[in-house]
């Protein structure tokens, strides 16, 4: 709600939509929030780096931005690497279809520097004429094959090992070709970041592998990971005794990232810190030894979960990341259910802010952790995590993996009831497919379920007209007011089944529009019997359309919209009311 003040809009409620809407919207309003914050006096330039790792929704995102032909006034700069791309790759796809729409991409390829750039690179660094590099850079080319970090990290090297070193009697830069070509170099870059860090204090050598651990790590995290005090002098925070003692106490960490930033290997970004390569990151995570990752992951997961509640939005995430990264030495059942538990949370959490690639990988680690007894054992936990992860795979459009999950639910579940939500998953991916007419018959099988049968015969304009006459005897003497104060509906199936209607009226004015004024019908005689629910008002508004358009009753279409207009209203059902509106005016005003 508070972009409004950014975006030029009315300050409204955020409604809870579907994850699918929520995923548009976002897309949506983060436009409008970029146009509003480039104006043609302040155009915006946004660059991004390592695209090959942007998850699909991130790249949905940039590809949204750069096809806004609205927006003259931003210009988008992204880096990738090429060697990590193939043709079926989401930032190749990405790239085609803004080529797709006839906009232009200017491709720049950055490769290794050449030796005339190495030498000019390192005279510029040493302030020295280029001319007189010549056998210093010669040297380094050869060691670095002109890889831009690798000749930084070796110029480093060799300064701290003084084979590169300022004369204050000559006032100029002096090197030893001999040595420096004597002197071993690493076979990977990594190699090469390791031994560096090994040089630094055992502290910042610690703070390294923790940082590594995380990735990055924000400033109010950190304390949930470190200690105020260790006065004791014992040992508060290692996972067992074979992390020999380590101890991160908040004051001492600080100093010890300090010295790292101080390196170049990390970098504080003002809400926390980052590695300033990722090969630093690799570097120092491959210091841990693999036998004691697990325990590393499990420590930093438990600190995180203790002490959560100081952030519990990102300890959520980031607890869940770590305690997923150290399940093999979680044995105990209750712990396991603990962290599947867990899973579901940050699953729907991430799902409810369209994240849905973050959503899947955290509701299938959860289904992992759990055995074949679940569905007998863990029964509401192993439902969900299917159910949200189902949900998941249909919003990523992976139908066949969804179809899987789906099937595992109808066979599982305990009570039809359980099946509802697979049921509205399973009906919504096939319209998104556009198998209109299947999404259809599974709909009408579970309204038959639900004891709202609809009766579909080669006769379906007598049935109509049967049930137009119903539903108009069944108003007849109601007024606005009577129908307004009806009780609101509390049965569930009768919800659900009022949900599902909204759904396949939608499908059907598309596939069957004798269909979809039986469904119609049938919303108002529900909300007459039952009593009147936020799904009424579609109910209404398409009621009042039949009639206009169907029954040539102008004056009864205008009330029965106006009605849904008021329900809209009355039950703050925002979802609904792009619907109502364009069906109101379009074929009722």
């Amino acid at each position: 709600p508070r972009l409004a003040n950014i975006i030029d809009t009315s300050e409204t409620e955020v409604v809870n939509v579907g994850a699918r809407e929520a995923q548009n919207r976002f897309k949506f309003v983060f436009r409008l929030f970029i146009r509003a914050i480039t104006p043609p006096a302040k155009p915006l330039v946004l660059f991004l780096d390592d695209l090959q790792w942007a998850d699909q929704f991130s790249l949905e995102i940039i590809e949204s931005l750069v096809t806004d032909t609205e927006n003259k006034f931003f210009f988008f700069i992204g880096s990738y690497r090429d060697n990590e791309i193939n043709e079926g790759h989401p930032v190749s796809n990405v790239l085609s279809n803004i080529e797709s729409k006839q906009l232009s991409i200017r491709n720049i390829k950055v490769g290794n520097f050449s030796r005339e750039e190495t030498n000019a690179m390192i005279s510029d660094l040493i302030q020295i004429t280029p001319c007189l590099t010549q056998s210093l850079s010669s040297s380094i080319y050869r060691k670095t094959s002109g890889n831009a970090l690798f000749v930084i990290q070796f110029l480093m090297t060799i300064y701290s090992e003084g084979l590169l070193y300022y004369s204050l009697e000559s006032k100029e830069w002096r090197w030893d070709v001999s040595l420096i070509e004597a002197k071993n170099i690493p076979d990977s870059t990594i190699e090469l970041m390791s031994r560096k860090i090994l040089q630094l204090p055992k502290e910042t050598q610690n703070a390294l592998r923790l940082i590594s651990c995380l990735g990055s790590c924000e400033h109010s995290l950190l304390s949930l990971i470190t200690t105020e005090h260790d006065s004791s002098g014992r040992k508060t925070d290692s996972a067992s005794d074979e992390l020999q003692n380590i101890t991160f106490e908040h004051s001492s960490l600080m100093k010890s990232l300090e010295n790292a930033i101080n390196e170049g290997l990390l970098d504080h970004t003002g809400t926390g810190y980052k590695f300033s390569h990722d090969l630093f990151q690799f570097a120092a995570y491959s210091l841990i030894p693999q036998s004691q990752r697990d325990r590393w992951h499990l420590w930093i997961g438990n600190q995180i979960l203790r002490n959560g509640s100081i952030s519990p939005g990102k300890a959520l995430f980031l607890a869940v990341g770590q305690l997923n990264k150290a399940t093999m030495l979680i044995k105990d059942t209750d712990q396991i259910v603990q962290l599947a538990k867990l899973n579901l949370q940050a699953g729907r959490k991430s799902l409810s802010l369209a994240a849905f690639e973050p959503a899947s990988f955290y509701l299938k680690t959860g289904m992992g952790l759990l055995n074949e007894k679940c569905w007998v054992v863990q029964y509401e936990i192993c439902l969900q995590l299917h159910e949200f992860y189902a949900e998941a795979q249909y919003c990523s459009g992976r139908f066949e993996e969804m179809n899987k999950i789906l099937c595992k639910i109808f066979n599982a579940a305990r009570s039809f009831d359980d099946k509802l939500r697979a049921y509205f998953t399973f009906i919504e991916a096939l319209g998104a497919q556009g198998k209109l007419s299947e999404a259809l018959e599974v709909g009408l099988y579970v309204l038959s379920q639900l004891g709202e049968s609809i009766s579909m015969t080669s006769n379906t304009n007598s049935i109509l007209t049967e049930e137009v006459t119903k539903t108009g005897k069944m108003l007849e003497g109601k007024t606005d007011a009577e129908i307004l104060a009806l009780k609101e509906m509390d049965n569930f199936q009768k919800i659900a089944a009022m949900r599902f209607l909204v759904t396949l009226s939608a499908y059907a004015y598309f596939a069957n529009q004798d269909l979809s004024a039986l469904l119609s019908c049938r919303m108002i005689q529900m909300t007459l019997i039952y009593g009147v629910c936020k799904h009424s008002a579609i109910g209404f508004v398409a009621y009042g359309s039949l009639l206009s358009c169907a029954y040539n009753d102008i004056s009864g279409g205008y009330r029965f919209g106006q009605l849904s207009i008021t329900l809209l209203k009355k039950f703050k059902a925002a979802e609904h009311m792009a619907r109502i509106i364009h069906i109101f005016c379009s074929m009722i005003n």
